[in-house]
């Protein structure tokens, strides 16, 4: 065992495994604030050698032969399934990056294109939008590929192991669930919380955001619509795609119970939420009314979702915050353009000369 700092505070590692825990929730008083009042400012410790005298392996509570083989078995299965899922995490991983370098190549060909400005910020607008229904639709693949992986390997624990093991015939598997549920009801405080599947919440997740990007793209597709019709459209869009995911998180949540939505004679979309407060979107910010804890949160979520973390809150505003301009290479619009300042510029002086002699 060994302590390290972390994050500002203090962990409590085992060597061997890697796992750890927080110092401050085996106790407070050994969090790094109240270690250093007590000894000092806190100072790595120098390695050294230790001898070994034991080291804790996770077996069965019942140690028998056939009990230590089946948790063998479960070992090598446990195993296998993680590296299988590490493998299905970095294909997806590779498959994001993937459209997300395309799009990206897309959006410099969109911004060097010669034409009017508001035109390129068009396709630019559009590019990003498909390049999120592109990524939604491919996470939502994957996330199929999860769920017949999860049909295949239908455990996560060891209980569910030895489960799986006795509705299949097995003797042993039954006795060791026997013998826990007999200590669990002897020592009811000990047991652990119980595994929360929560495969089904990021299925449902990731089926809102991929239904979202595709109207999102064809709302701005669509020739007929006139700009601000298109934002009117955009934000009861997005207000519908976050009320879904609340849903989907926490199916008891009452936070959309009784919303209503209209616009304004100014044009800005305004959600009125049951409690009386609401979430104004005027197109330049989200204003939301201040007394209202819940409008509050729902105008974050509307704000993020529009603008993503680009924003700056101030009392009851926020508005967009423009991201710092990253250092980039010149277009190659850009280069054309100072080539030929630089030649009007040459030209310029060269008559100059000419007139001054």
């Amino acid at each position: 065992m060994e302590i390290k700092a972390r994050s500002g505070g203090l962990i409590i590692k085992d060597r061997h495994s890697g796992q750890h825990i927080k110092a401050s929730d085996l106790d407070r008083k050994l969090s790094m604030g109240n270690l250093e009042k007590r000894l000092g400012s806190y100072a790595a410790a120098e390695p050294a050698q230790v001898e070994e005298l034991a080291r804790y392996k996770k077996r069965p509570v019942q140690r028998t032969q056939e009990a230590d083989s089946l948790y063998k078995e479960y070992e090598a299965q446990a195993e296998a399934r993680k590296a299988a899922s590490d493998a299905l995490k970095a294909e997806q991983q590779a498959a994001l990056e993937e459209i997300r370098e395309k799009w990206t190549l897309k959006r410099h060909e969109y911004e060097d294109m010669n034409i009017l400005k508001r035109n390129r910020q068009n396709l630019v607008r559009l590019a990003r939008k498909m390049e999120a229904e592109e990524i939604a639709n491919a996470r939502l693949d994957f996330q199929k590929q999860r769920d017949i992986f999860q049909q295949e390997k239908p455990y996560q624990s060891w209980n569910d192991f030895l489960q799986m093991k006795a509705e299949d015939g097995n003797a042993r598997a039954l006795g060791i669930l026997r013998y826990k549920q007999e200590q669990a009801a002897k020592n009811p405080e000990q047991q652990p919380e119980p595994y929360e599947d929560l495969s089904g919440a990021y299925k449902a997740l990731a089926q809102i955001k991929s239904a979202s990007a595709q109207k999102h793209v064809e709302i701005l597709q669509d020739e007929t619509a006139t700009h601000n019709g298109k934002q009117k459209l955009l934000a009861f869009l997005r207000m519908d795609e976050i009320a879904r995911e609340e849903l989907a998180r926490n199916s008891e949540s009452t936070l959309f119970t009784g919303m209503t939505s209209t616009v304004d004679k100014k044009g800005a979309v305004v959600f009125t939420l049951q409690s009386g407060g609401n979430v104004r979107d005027t197109g330049r910010d989200v204003v939301f009314s201040g007394y209202d804890p819940n409008a509050g949160r729902l105008a974050l979520l509307y704000a993020r979702k529009k603008w993503g973390p680009n924003m700056s809150i101030e009392k009851n505003r926020i508005t967009f915050l423009p991201p710092k301009e990253k250092e980039r290479d010149p277009t190659a619009q850009e280069i054309k353009d100072y080539q030929e300042k630089k030649r009007e510029l040459e030209r310029q002086r060269k008559r100059k000369r000419g007139l001054s002699r």
